[in-house]
């Protein structure tokens, strides 16, 4: 489609030459853009005609560097479709402002680049340039269009030159409009570095560094505490209080020196209610409290367990032997049901099974009585 759109326009200005004499052909002026005398169908006639052959030359250079990556985002006819609508917006805007007649594809390759600069912004365009010394320099699409923005927003306010820069302009901001909402409601699928994705992943810091800045963990979700430096004095010496408690515990547990640990550990629990153990510790704490024959104890740690990890791949197990423990140790039937309630019966073994259907008649019985 490109091509083709390139080829139409050579072809009509072609046929200016052509049937042109001292002056314009009477066709020509009838499919110009004269803002004193619109017609409807003008504002897409006068985008396939051109003022001479550098005017011709220009446009369709730029449409056929930038044209290409366009069709392949859009689609022949989306591509067809920016072009026209494009030329036809650009050419709106120009006879709302400018009573002079306007003729050529720049607004309508305006809006071909301003969705240029929103769908391939980090793409480098190779560019002969007279600057100090003459040479072929590589930059950005954004930095070179938004130069050309920038350049038709100066002269629109100075005045002064016969270039439409009002239909550039507002080419630019209708292809930049059109290509943004098609990446916002992903009718055009999104990619990592169009101007859509590189602006949320950019939100995204922002938000980032702001809740790191608060003082918690960038990947919680949990309500922004205060930032460090302004936190109380005594909750941050409670803080450190429990992880030396924790410590201790991990370091007599690792010296197999249970009685310690268990000592430790029921002294954090009573000054420290909410304070739970790593997974594999706080196990082993409950057990070691089992077999030392502080039911109770061993029935209050697997239920912390429990409250920290109630989806854990042992908490079927660890629920039974809660159960067990209120069934036979602490003759608390009802509270034993509860648990064996919450226990996913498939996903003990054959010996567990029996267990479980044991401790369910006995604490059925004792709730009975």
């Amino acid at each position: 489609m490109n091509h083709v759109l390139i080829g139409v326009c050579v072809f009509v200005f072609l046929v200016q030459l052509v049937t042109q004499g001292e002056g314009p052909a009477r066709w020509q002026i009838d499919a110009m853009l004269r803002p004193g005398d619109l017609v409807w169908w003008n504002l897409i006639s006068y985008q396939f005609l051109h003022g001479g052959f550098m005017h011709l030359a220009g446009n369709m250079l730029f449409l056929w560097v930038f044209g290409p990556n366009i069709e392949d985002r859009l689609g022949r006819i989306g591509h067809l479709a920016l072009f026209l609508v494009g030329g036809v917006a650009a050419g709106g805007l120009h006879a709302t402002f400018d009573e002079n007649p306007v003729i050529g594809a720049s607004g309508s390759i305006a809006a071909i680049t301003g969705a240029y600069m929103v769908f391939f912004p980090r793409t480098h365009i190779r560019v002969l340039l007279f600057f100090f010394i003459i040479g072929v320099y590589s930059i950005p699409s954004i930095w070179f269009i938004g130069f050309a923005i920038a350049r038709d927003l100066f002269w629109t306010g100075v005045g002064g030159t016969n270039v439409a820069t009002l239909a550039h302009l507002g080419g630019y901001g209708f292809g930049f409009s059109v290509a943004m909402t098609l990446l916002a409601t992903k009718v055009v699928p999104r990619e990592p570095y169009d101007l859509f994705s590189l602006g949320r992943q950019a939100k995204r810091r922002r938000e980032f560094k702001a809740v790191a800045a608060s003082g918690r963990s960038p990947w919680s979700h949990e309500t922004p505490a205060k930032p460090r430096a302004k936190r109380d004095a005594r909750l941050e010496r409670e803080s450190e209080e429990l992880a030396a408690s924790r410590a201790a515990i991990s370091s007599a547990a690792r010296g197999n020196d249970r009685e310690t640990a268990m000592r430790l550990y029921l002294q954090l629990a009573s000054e420290r209610p909410e304070a739970v153990l790593n997974r594999a510790l706080q196990l082993d704490l409950a057990g070691w409290l089992f077999e030392s024959g502080r039911h109770a104890e061993a029935d209050e740690a697997y239920g912390r367990f429990l409250a920290k990890h109630p989806q854990d791949a042992e908490a079927h197990r660890v629920r039974l032997l809660s159960a067990l423990i209120r069934a036979r140790y602490l003759d608390q039937g009802s509270a034993a049901l509860d648990r064996l309630k919450k226990v996913d019966r498939s996903r003990l073994n054959e010996q567990e099974q029996a267990l479980h259907d044991a401790l369910r008649a006995e604490a059925g019985a004792e709730s009975r009585s």
